[in-house]
């Protein structure tokens, strides 16, 4: 693998990436639970393919380097890569008991900064387990 600390500034937001991510959520997230997890960008070009609203937000928050995975493709792989991470996310389901427990959990603690849910995500979560059961 090939990772390294890279200067954010030397990243570039890929110009066609169709994803509107929250940044704010994202910086809330790395400020409380650090950095964790590398971005994904093209050698060629330096865009990111995977990551980029993490970029964005790391240099809301000021972080100067970030640790790369350098994927040495061409421009058509990138967008197939940058389309892949965007739509599995998208397709991707939860095992609501599971969900519901671990942020019942950390409200019991009042410690859901971080997770991008809130106080009111848990109560929606609980009424949609209770009106399946129903």
């Amino acid at each position: 693998m090939d990772v390294q600390d890279v200067k954010i500034n030397d990243l570039k937001s890929h110009p066609n990436n169709p994803r509107l991510g929250n940044v704010e959520a994202i910086a809330k997230s790395i400020q409380e639970n650090g950095w964790w997890g590398t971005v994904v960008a093209q050698k060629s070009t330096n865009h990111v393919l995977a990551g980029n609203h993490r970029v964005m937000a790391a240099k809301s928050l000021n972080i100067q380097t970030v640790p790369v995975y350098w994927v040495d493709v061409d421009d058509e792989q990138a967008v197939k890569i940058l389309l892949a991470d965007n739509r599995t996310n998208d397709i991707a389901t939860y095992d609501s008991a599971i969900l519901n427990q671990l942020l019942a959990d950390l409200s019991i603690s009042d410690n859901l900064l971080g997770t991008g849910y809130v106080d009111e995500d848990l109560e929606l979560l609980l009424l949609d387990t209770v009106d399946v059961a129903l």
